[in-house]
């Protein structure tokens, strides 16, 4: 790796040393912050329109509309010109990019953006910056404003500490950093691309094991239900409630500070617990006794299948002791009638059935849950057929692992490389 002559102690606690040579500013100094934008409008202009949820990691997608649309309170920005963030979680989530393909070069951008245009250094070496991990740490650090709307400091912004290298420097840095990071971002979304391919093959295999079989000589019959088809001549399509048992949680008064124990509670299940593991034995929030002595609410039963059915519509997961839930789980009971390990794979049905036959549904109910079709083979073939897609599925997801750990690689790898090529700590030819 090439390395500067000689180095010099920056000041600055996150950025470190940097070459000599090199200056130390404010961003203030070399950026306009919220610059203006010399445009004549009449109402029927055709202007870009930059939402928040246009900003992406490295780019946007910007639309089009008219100017008598635009709200007012907008920020107005210019090809070229540098949006981020400045509220949370987009702050966080790297939301940041350089404005290009804009309807005639001009946009309007939520009002949660900062905009940067250069003044005195080059547009790409401040926008590789504004990226570098201590900067966003510092930023993050400033914020200030009600939970889940947390915005950074300006004042902070303005004022941040940055390394000015020679012209020279911040060119070859640019087009350096230009081409690894292009290089890397198409690494990371080969990954990606992969990763949805995969859970594409996952679903398939499972759709075609839990409606057809694993005998690809069975004989086969019709369903009755147009979008299931054929399955063989020995099972069965019955609706939920005619096989499985089930019972939904509660949640406990949100006013009732005391019905909650987060240290020392009760394990209750809520949603997000069911995206992070098969089994679920712990929770993130916990109820307390005190509301157990008050509701004496059903407890859910080791083993049963945990099934979210508002919201989050379709997370799944095994109970893995006796526990407790909100309302948006159903909870399906164990039962020696059936195989709740074949249930799981099955699962999608539930949601399959409630999108063929309600348009536009957005959360379930128990009586949809009821009477949503489920294909029943006999129980000796649930359980081969739930073996099966373990074994397949564990095979499958061990390759998305793979490519997930992959992705974290790459993205660990270029914020490393933009802060080490931006400081100084790297030097490129």
């Amino acid at each position: 790796m090439l390395a500067y002559p000689s180095m010099k102690d920056s000041g600055v606690w996150w950025i470190g040393p940097i070459p000599q040579g090199w200056a130390l500013s404010k961003l203030k100094y070399v950026s306009e912050f919220a610059p203006k934008v010399s445009s004549v409008f009449n109402k029927d202009s055709p202007v870009g329109y930059v939402p928040m949820d246009c900003v992406r990691n490295g780019y946007m997608i910007p639309r089009e509309a008219l100017f008598s649309e635009m709200e007012t309170g907008l920020v107005r920005f210019q090809e070229g010109d540098i949006v981020m963030a400045k509220v949370t979680p987009c702050f966080e989530n790297g939301n940041i990019a350089i404005g290009s393909g804009l309807s005639q070069r001009i946009a309007f951008g939520s009002s949660e953006l900062f905009v940067f245009r250069s003044s005195t250094i080059d547009q790409r070496y401040l926008f590789y910056y504004l990226q570098t991990q201590g900067f966003k740490q510092m930023c993050a650090a400033t914020m200030t404003g009600t939970a889940g709307l947390k915005r950074v400091s300006a004042y902070f912004v303005r004022n941040a500490p940055i390394p000015v290298p020679t012209t020279s420097d911040q060119q070859r840095i640019s087009s350096y950093l230009d081409d690894c990071c292009a290089r890397i971002d198409t690494a990371i979304a080969e990954a990606k691309a992969s990763i949805g391919e995969y859970k594409l093959l996952r679903q398939s295999v499972i759709t075609q094991a839990v409606t057809k079989g694993l005998s690809p000589n069975a004989p086969m019959k019709h369903s009755g239900v147009e979008w299931i088809g054929e399955i063989p001549e020995n099972w069965e399509v019955r609706k939920v409630k005619h096989y499985y048992n089930f019972q939904t949680g509660f949640t406990p008064d949100t006013r009732r500070q005391d019905y909650y124990d987060d240290m020392n509670g009760i394990d209750w299940v809520n949603i997000s617990d069911l995206s992070e593991d098969r089994i679920i034995e712990n929770t993130k929030a916990k109820i307390s006794s005190k509301y157990l002595k008050d509701y004496f609410p059903k407890i859910i039963p080791n083993g049963s299948l945990l099934y979210s059915f508002k919201l989050s519509v379709g997370q799944v997961a095994f109970a893995g002791k006796d526990i407790y839930s909100n309302e948006a789980i159903a909870s399906f009971l164990p039962s020696n009638r059936y195989n709740l390990n074949f249930l799981y794979y099955s699962s999608f049905m539930i949601i399959k059935n409630a999108n063929e036959n309600i348009y536009g549904a957005k959360l379930l109910n128990q009586d949809l849950i009821k009477n949503a079709f489920i294909v029943f083979p006999p129980v000796l073939e649930q359980q081969q057929i739930a073996d099966y897609l373990d074994r397949t599925c564990s095979d499958i997801n061990a390759m998305i692992t793979e490519k997930q750990t992959t992705i974290s690689d790459l993205e660990s790898y270029k914020k490393s490389l933009i802060y080490e090529v931006v400081t100084g700590k790297r030097r490129v030819a």
